[in-house]
Formats: structure tokens, C-alpha cells, sequence
């Protein structure tokens, strides 16, 4: 911060008040296994409806319904059809990714489950294999194993994708997708509000 504050102390001030863990990865949780600062779900689900959002309200609620009934479905056949791995492609590539850059790291082992890695570059972690954590904590922040977990994973003869979080799981993936969402009938269908309302007061009389 006193580095942040010689280069602008405008920046310095504004950050001020803001809780670190909003901002610096260093106090980012290690639950939701992301460490991204952006917010590309909101930007991604707006940039996907904007056909409906100029729509008048039920108009664009029923816009926005079909959509999701579509995007279950169509994830949903994507797995099923074409994920075959244990882990999700986009996963799987992130660990091969990590795994190419293992040629500059230098493992020392105390035991099985606790090693010390070196990087040519200068750079020097602890590994805890039993707690699935590296003091580069990129392996706590995303769930998914750092250059220097895989380095130790490996030269133990074990599966990186092992300790890869469940969250990134074709399994997961899958049952975060079987709900579905049902069909309605068009309004002209839907009754008098008067049959509705009636409809709750006799269940409530009868709770």
C-alpha cells in the first residue's frame, strides 16, 4: 500500500476504506474457489438478455424463463453427449496448462504429505498434499492444483485431476444441471385471479 500511495495517493485514499478482501487476493476466501476480481457472471447474464430488457415486464419475465428453460437443456445434452473426463474441459485444460510449466520447479520432500518447491525464477512454496494447500494459495483460491502442487503431485506418481475440487467435476457439473424447468400454459389459460385467490384461502382454512 505505501508502494500503492508514492504512485497516487488518490488511488491510495480510495482504497482506504475498502475491505481488503473486496480487492487484494491476499484476503480473498478460500470457500468459493474463484479468484477473479471481475464480475463477468452479471455481465454475461445482461449481455444475454438484452433482447428482453426494452420488453415489457411479463414479456420480458417470460423472455428471460425460456431462456433458462433452453440454457438447462442445452448444458445439460452438452455433458451428456460429450464430456467423457472426470473433470470439465475448460478445468482440464487450466491443469494441462499448469502442468507444462513444472520444468522449472525443484521439489524436496520432508514426508509424504508436506514437500518444499524451488522455482528456477526465484520464487520458493510449501506444499501440504493432506490439506490440498500451497503457500501461493492459488491452490486454495480456484480449487484446482498450481504449477508447483502438480510438481509435487507428480513426482509422487499421483493424478493431478485428483485433487482437483469437486466443484469442477463432470458430476457436478451434470447435477447442478438435472432440475428443469416446467412449460406454462399461454395467459388465456391461467384462470381469473378471483379462482386463485379463493384457491390459497381454502388451503390456508384448511392448514
Amino acid at each position: 500500500m505505501e508502494e500503492l500511495k508514492v504512485l497516487s495517493e488518490q488511488a491510495w485514499e480510495w482504497f482506504q476504506n475498502k475491505p481488503p478482501n473486496q480487492w487484494s487476493k491476499a484476503y480473498f476466501s478460500e470457500k468459493a474457489k474463484c479468484d477473479m476480481l471481475l464480475n463477468n457472471v452479471c455481465e454475461s447474464f445482461n449481455s444475454n438478455i438484452l433482447a428482453a430488457r426494452n420488453k415489457a415486464i411479463i414479456t420480458m419475465l417470460e423472455w428471460i424463463r425460456e431462456y433458462f428453460v433452453m440454457r438447462l437443456v442445452k448444458n445439460r445434452d452438452k455433458a451428456e453427449a460429450n464430456w467423457k473426463g472426470k473433470l470439465c474441459p475448460r478445468i482440464a485444460k487450466i491443469l494441462e496448462r499448469n502442468s507444462e510449466q513444472i520444468v522449472d520447479c525443484i521439489p524436496i520432500k520432508s514426508n509424504n504429505f508436506h514437500y518444499q518447491v524451488r522455482c528456477f525464477h526465484g520464487g520458493q512454496y510449501t506444499i501440504d498434499l493432506n490439506h490440498w494447500r500451497c503457500s501461493c494459495r492459488a491452490w486454495q483460491l480456484t480449487g484446482i492444483p498450481c504449477t508447483h502442487a502438480i510438481c509435487v503431485i507428480l513426482g509422487g506418481q499421483l493424478e493431478p485431476e485428483d485433487f482437483v475440487h469437486d466443484y469442477y467435476t463432470v458430476a457436478m457439473y451434470k447435477e447442478s444441471y438435472k432440475f428443469s424447468i416446467y412449460g406454462i400454459n399461454y395467459d388465456t389459460l391461467w384462470g381469473s385471479f378471483y379462482s386463485f385467490l379463493h384457491c390459497l384461502l381454502t388451503l390456508d382454512q384448511r392448514g
